[in-house]
Protein backbone atom coordinates (compact mmCIF):
# COMPACT_ATOMS: atom_id res chain seq x y z
CA UNK A 1 0.00 0.00 0.00
CA UNK A 2 2.95 2.23 -0.05
CA UNK A 3 2.25 3.93 -3.48
CA UNK A 4 -1.65 5.06 -2.14
CA UNK A 5 0.24 6.56 1.14
CA UNK A 6 2.57 8.61 -2.13
CA UNK A 7 -0.35 9.43 -4.42
CA UNK A 8 -2.63 10.20 -1.18
CA UNK A 9 -0.24 12.90 0.15
CA UNK A 10 0.89 14.24 -3.38
CA UNK A 11 -2.82 14.54 -4.02
CA UNK A 12 -3.52 16.69 -0.57
CA UNK A 13 -0.09 18.43 -1.25
CA UNK A 14 -1.90 19.49 -4.67
CA UNK A 15 -5.32 20.26 -3.96
CA UNK A 16 -3.99 22.89 -1.44
CA UNK A 17 -1.89 24.57 -3.99
CA UNK A 18 -4.70 24.65 -6.02
CA UNK A 19 -7.18 26.00 -3.51
CA UNK A 20 -4.39 28.77 -2.45
CA UNK A 21 -3.91 29.86 -6.45
CA UNK A 22 -7.17 31.72 -7.86
CA UNK A 23 -6.75 34.14 -3.99
CA UNK A 24 -3.43 34.80 -4.93
CA UNK A 25 -4.07 34.92 -8.73
CA UNK A 26 -7.26 37.27 -8.30
CA UNK A 27 -4.70 40.20 -6.96
CA UNK A 28 -1.55 39.32 -8.87
CA UNK A 29 -0.72 41.06 -12.55
CA UNK A 30 -1.06 39.06 -15.76
CA UNK A 31 3.15 38.23 -15.35
CA UNK A 32 2.34 36.34 -11.89
CA UNK A 33 -0.33 34.72 -13.40
CA UNK A 34 1.49 33.24 -15.80
CA UNK A 35 4.24 32.32 -13.30
CA UNK A 36 1.47 30.93 -11.03
CA UNK A 37 -0.17 28.42 -14.28
CA UNK A 38 3.28 27.55 -14.78
CA UNK A 39 4.34 26.58 -11.52
CA UNK A 40 0.79 24.74 -11.26
CA UNK A 41 2.06 23.42 -14.86
CA UNK A 42 5.26 21.98 -13.24
CA UNK A 43 3.27 20.52 -9.95
CA UNK A 44 1.27 18.47 -12.66
CA UNK A 45 4.31 17.48 -14.20
CA UNK A 46 5.63 15.95 -11.06
CA UNK A 47 2.39 14.71 -10.02
CA UNK A 48 2.29 13.10 -13.51
CA UNK A 49 6.10 11.28 -12.73
CA UNK A 50 4.49 10.06 -9.24
CA UNK A 51 1.59 8.53 -10.79
CA UNK A 52 3.81 6.53 -13.56
CA UNK A 53 6.05 5.52 -10.69
CA UNK A 54 3.22 4.14 -8.89
CA UNK A 55 1.45 2.78 -11.60
CA UNK A 56 4.57 0.94 -12.22
CA UNK A 57 4.76 -0.52 -8.87
CA UNK A 58 1.45 -1.64 -8.66
CA UNK A 59 2.15 -3.52 -11.77
CA UNK A 60 4.91 -5.87 -9.69
CA UNK A 61 2.25 -6.12 -6.52
CA UNK A 62 -0.18 -7.08 -8.78
CA UNK A 63 1.99 -9.61 -10.74
CA UNK A 64 3.35 -11.06 -7.10
CA UNK A 65 0.65 -10.32 -4.35
CA UNK A 66 -1.41 -13.30 -3.68
CA UNK A 67 -4.45 -11.37 -2.16
CA UNK A 68 -6.39 -9.97 -5.24
CA UNK A 69 -9.18 -8.10 -3.38
CA UNK A 70 -6.42 -5.39 -1.98
CA UNK A 71 -5.72 -5.20 -5.68
CA UNK A 72 -9.01 -4.54 -6.88
CA UNK A 73 -9.15 -1.86 -3.94
CA UNK A 74 -5.83 0.00 -5.12
CA UNK A 75 -6.88 -0.48 -8.54
CA UNK A 76 -10.26 1.84 -7.69
CA UNK A 77 -7.95 3.97 -5.90
CA UNK A 78 -5.93 4.96 -8.97
CA UNK A 79 -9.04 5.12 -10.93
CA UNK A 80 -10.38 8.07 -8.72
CA UNK A 81 -6.85 9.66 -8.16
CA UNK A 82 -6.53 9.85 -12.43
CA UNK A 83 -10.64 10.88 -12.37
CA UNK A 84 -9.24 13.84 -9.86
CA UNK A 85 -5.95 14.65 -11.92
CA UNK A 86 -7.79 15.18 -15.09
CA UNK A 87 -10.64 17.18 -13.45
CA UNK A 88 -7.81 19.36 -12.55
CA UNK A 89 -6.17 19.68 -15.55
CA UNK A 90 -8.86 20.64 -17.61
CA UNK A 91 -9.53 23.10 -15.04
CA UNK A 92 -6.05 24.30 -15.51
CA UNK A 93 -6.53 24.11 -18.98
CA UNK A 94 -9.76 26.91 -18.38
CA UNK A 95 -7.48 29.28 -16.68
CA UNK A 96 -4.36 29.02 -18.97
CA UNK A 97 -7.52 29.79 -21.73
CA UNK A 98 -8.52 32.96 -19.39
CA UNK A 99 -5.24 34.09 -18.88
CA UNK A 100 -4.52 33.61 -22.91
CA UNK A 101 -7.66 35.60 -23.37
CA UNK A 102 -6.78 37.94 -21.02
CA UNK A 103 -3.20 38.35 -22.69
CA UNK A 104 -4.83 38.85 -26.46
CA UNK A 105 -7.16 41.70 -24.50
CA UNK A 106 -3.71 43.32 -23.09
CA UNK A 107 -1.97 43.05 -26.61
CA UNK A 108 -5.06 44.52 -28.39
CA UNK A 109 -5.16 47.80 -26.10
CA UNK A 110 -1.11 47.77 -26.28
CA UNK A 111 -1.49 47.60 -30.02
CA UNK A 112 -4.54 50.31 -30.13
CA UNK A 113 -2.37 52.61 -28.21
CA UNK A 114 0.59 51.79 -30.27
CA UNK A 115 -1.40 52.62 -33.13
CA UNK A 116 -3.05 55.85 -31.61
CA UNK A 117 1.04 56.91 -30.65
CA UNK A 118 1.68 55.89 -34.65
CA UNK A 119 -0.34 58.26 -36.06
CA UNK A 120 0.99 60.71 -33.57
CA UNK A 121 4.56 60.28 -34.78
CA UNK A 122 5.47 57.63 -31.94
CA UNK A 123 6.30 54.09 -33.07
CA UNK A 124 6.60 51.32 -29.88
CA UNK A 125 5.77 48.13 -31.70
CA UNK A 126 9.15 46.99 -31.30
CA UNK A 127 9.49 47.46 -27.59
CA UNK A 128 10.58 44.69 -25.34
CA UNK A 129 7.61 44.67 -23.47
CA UNK A 130 5.61 43.57 -26.47
CA UNK A 131 8.27 41.59 -27.25
CA UNK A 132 8.19 39.73 -23.69
CA UNK A 133 4.10 39.65 -24.14
CA UNK A 134 4.82 37.46 -27.30
CA UNK A 135 7.85 35.40 -25.75
CA UNK A 136 4.86 34.81 -23.03
CA UNK A 137 2.55 33.84 -25.42
CA UNK A 138 4.29 31.29 -27.36
CA UNK A 139 5.31 29.61 -23.83
CA UNK A 140 1.53 29.71 -23.03
CA UNK A 141 1.03 28.10 -26.04
CA UNK A 142 3.44 25.42 -25.36
CA UNK A 143 1.93 24.97 -22.20
CA UNK A 144 -0.81 24.42 -23.75
CA UNK A 145 0.41 21.15 -26.04
CA UNK A 146 2.12 19.92 -23.00
CA UNK A 147 -1.12 19.58 -20.11
CA UNK A 148 -2.96 17.94 -24.03
CA UNK A 149 0.02 15.48 -23.68
CA UNK A 150 -0.63 14.71 -20.17
CA UNK A 151 -4.45 14.51 -20.69
CA UNK A 152 -3.42 12.20 -23.21
CA UNK A 153 -1.45 10.18 -20.51
CA UNK A 154 -4.16 10.01 -17.77
CA UNK A 155 -6.75 8.74 -20.66
CA UNK A 156 -3.96 6.08 -21.22
CA UNK A 157 -3.44 5.03 -17.51
CA UNK A 158 -6.90 5.11 -17.01
CA UNK A 159 -7.73 2.65 -20.30
CA UNK A 160 -5.03 0.19 -18.25
CA UNK A 161 -6.56 0.63 -15.10
CA UNK A 162 -9.81 -0.67 -16.69
CA UNK A 163 -8.31 -3.35 -18.58
CA UNK A 164 -6.40 -4.57 -14.92
CA UNK A 165 -9.91 -4.52 -13.38
CA UNK A 166 -11.61 -6.64 -15.93
CA UNK A 167 -9.15 -9.24 -16.18
CA UNK A 168 -9.34 -9.60 -12.40
CA UNK A 169 -13.05 -9.69 -12.69
CA UNK A 170 -12.31 -12.23 -15.45
CA UNK A 171 -9.88 -14.12 -13.75
CA UNK A 172 -12.39 -14.34 -10.13
CA UNK A 173 -14.69 -15.77 -12.29
CA UNK A 174 -12.81 -18.40 -13.71
CA UNK A 175 -11.72 -19.50 -10.07
CA UNK A 176 -14.93 -19.48 -8.69
CA UNK A 177 -16.18 -21.84 -11.78
CA UNK A 178 -12.60 -24.21 -11.35
CA UNK A 179 -13.26 -24.51 -7.66
CA UNK A 180 -17.27 -25.49 -8.57
CA UNK A 181 -16.09 -28.06 -10.57
CA UNK A 182 -13.43 -29.47 -8.30
CA UNK A 183 -16.39 -29.67 -5.60
CA UNK A 184 -18.65 -31.92 -7.72
CA UNK A 185 -15.65 -34.37 -8.95
CA UNK A 186 -14.74 -34.58 -5.28
CA UNK A 187 -18.20 -35.40 -4.47
CA UNK A 188 -18.37 -38.35 -7.94
CA UNK A 189 -14.92 -39.00 -6.32
CA UNK A 190 -16.41 -40.24 -3.47
CA UNK A 191 -19.80 -42.06 -4.69
CA UNK A 192 -17.58 -43.78 -6.44
CA UNK A 193 -15.14 -45.09 -3.63
CA UNK A 194 -18.33 -45.61 -1.77
CA UNK A 195 -19.52 -47.72 -4.79
CA UNK A 196 -15.98 -49.68 -4.92
CA UNK A 197 -16.27 -50.50 -0.89
CA UNK A 198 -19.61 -51.97 -1.60
CA UNK A 199 -18.74 -54.24 -4.44
CA UNK A 200 -15.06 -55.54 -2.54
CA UNK A 201 -17.65 -56.41 0.82
CA UNK A 202 -20.13 -58.38 -1.75
CA UNK A 203 -16.93 -59.80 -3.39
CA UNK A 204 -15.94 -61.16 0.00
CA UNK A 205 -19.10 -62.40 1.11
CA UNK A 206 -19.36 -64.56 -2.11
CA UNK A 207 -15.69 -65.88 -1.73
CA UNK A 208 -16.95 -66.78 1.74
CA UNK A 209 -19.95 -68.29 0.66
CA UNK A 210 -17.98 -70.63 -2.55
CA UNK A 211 -15.76 -71.71 0.12
CA UNK A 212 -18.58 -73.09 2.24
CA UNK A 213 -20.21 -74.76 -0.96
CA UNK A 214 -16.69 -76.66 -1.56
CA UNK A 215 -17.18 -77.77 2.35
CA UNK A 216 -20.63 -78.62 2.03
CA UNK A 217 -19.67 -80.51 -1.21
CA UNK A 218 -17.20 -82.57 -0.12
CA UNK A 219 -19.02 -83.58 2.90
CA UNK A 220 -21.86 -84.05 0.58
CA UNK A 221 -19.70 -86.96 -0.82
CA UNK A 222 -18.54 -88.57 1.98
CA UNK A 223 -21.85 -89.08 3.04
CA UNK A 224 -22.78 -90.05 -0.14
CA UNK A 225 -20.24 -93.00 0.07
CA UNK A 226 -21.72 -93.43 3.56
CA UNK A 227 -25.40 -93.90 1.96
CA UNK A 228 -23.88 -95.94 -0.90
CA UNK A 229 -22.59 -98.69 2.01
CA UNK A 230 -25.39 -98.57 3.62
CA UNK A 231 -28.19 -99.12 1.30
CA UNK A 232 -25.66 -101.96 0.30
CA UNK A 233 -26.25 -103.99 3.13
CA UNK A 234 -29.29 -105.32 4.49
CA UNK A 235 -32.08 -103.94 6.49
CA UNK A 236 -32.02 -105.60 9.48
CA UNK A 237 -28.62 -103.85 10.31
CA UNK A 238 -30.20 -100.81 10.13
CA UNK A 239 -30.03 -99.79 14.03
CA UNK A 240 -30.45 -96.46 15.90
CA UNK A 241 -26.83 -95.25 15.06
CA UNK A 242 -27.55 -95.36 11.14
CA UNK A 243 -31.04 -93.89 11.29
CA UNK A 244 -29.48 -90.66 13.29
CA UNK A 245 -26.46 -90.20 10.42
CA UNK A 246 -29.03 -90.37 8.20
CA UNK A 247 -30.70 -87.76 9.91
CA UNK A 248 -27.76 -85.93 9.73
CA UNK A 249 -27.51 -86.43 6.47
CA UNK A 250 -30.49 -84.82 5.51
CA UNK A 251 -30.09 -81.77 7.58
CA UNK A 252 -26.66 -81.31 5.78
CA UNK A 253 -28.26 -81.37 2.62
CA UNK A 254 -30.78 -79.09 3.76
CA UNK A 255 -28.29 -76.65 4.50
CA UNK A 256 -26.60 -76.94 1.46
CA UNK A 257 -29.24 -76.05 -0.68
CA UNK A 258 -30.00 -73.40 1.67
CA UNK A 259 -26.22 -72.09 1.34
CA UNK A 260 -26.10 -72.64 -2.73
CA UNK A 261 -29.36 -70.23 -2.89
CA UNK A 262 -27.98 -67.40 -1.08
CA UNK A 263 -24.92 -67.58 -3.45
CA UNK A 264 -27.25 -67.22 -6.35
CA UNK A 265 -28.86 -63.98 -3.98
CA UNK A 266 -25.59 -63.10 -3.43
CA UNK A 267 -24.41 -62.49 -6.81
CA UNK A 268 -27.40 -61.62 -8.76
CA UNK A 269 -27.19 -58.56 -6.41
CA UNK A 270 -23.26 -58.10 -6.93
CA UNK A 271 -24.16 -58.40 -10.96
CA UNK A 272 -27.19 -55.34 -10.66
CA UNK A 273 -24.64 -52.72 -8.47
CA UNK A 274 -22.27 -53.61 -11.22
CA UNK A 275 -24.82 -52.71 -14.23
Amino acid sequence: MAPARVLAASTSSGSRHLSDEPAVASTASWRERYHLVLASNRRLQDRLAQLEIAHRRSLTVVKYEPSLPNNDVYTKQLLEENRGLLTRCRALELRLAKTENELLRQENERNNENDGDGRNGIDETGSPETREQKELYEMLQDRMRQLNVLEAQYAQLQRKAKAKHTLYATTIERLEALTTELFDTKEALHAQCEVADNMKVQVEQIDSLESEVHRLRSENLKLNDVIATLTSRPLESWDEQMQKKTLIIAALEEEKNAVEAELQAAKKDADSAEH
